[in-house]
């Protein structure tokens, strides 16, 4: 039979080693995020003219968040002026929709063109 210190020992290493693991059971873990632009030039004003214009942007943004090691991406707006362009949320790890929807919001003015949510 184990004496009161001792049980108070074992309570103690177990209360430990439970705060240990605390942090792991609070949340999801952060991420590293980070918004990338890409714009590229309008060739004409036809509808293959602007799929290739977003095309391009959009594979050279990818091509950046994968050189930077991100590995998740959202979409956040696209722009159409003479150029095309957009924006992508890049992160580390998984994106929570609605996070990515909140952080989208206002916060920097937009260019006086017409902006499209993606």
């Amino acid at each position: 039979m184990m004496s009161v210190l001792g049980q108070r020992r074992v309570i103690r290493a177990l209360l430990v080693v439970g705060l240990a693991f605390l942090p792991a059971l609070a949340g999801p873990s952060h991420a590293e995020v980070a918004v990338i632009e890409a714009r590229a030039p309008l060739e004409d004003s036809s509808e293959a003219g602007v799929n290739a214009a977003v095309r391009d942007s959009l594979d050279f943004a990818l091509r950046e968040a994968r050189g930077r090691g991100f590995q998740w991406f959202w979409p956040l707006s696209a722009l159409l002026t003479n150029y095309a362009g957009l924006q992508i949320l890049a992160a580390t790890g998984p994106i929570d929709r609605e996070e990515a929807e909140e952080d989208s919001g206002p916060g920097m003015p937009a260019p006086v063109t017409t902006k499209y949510d993606l």
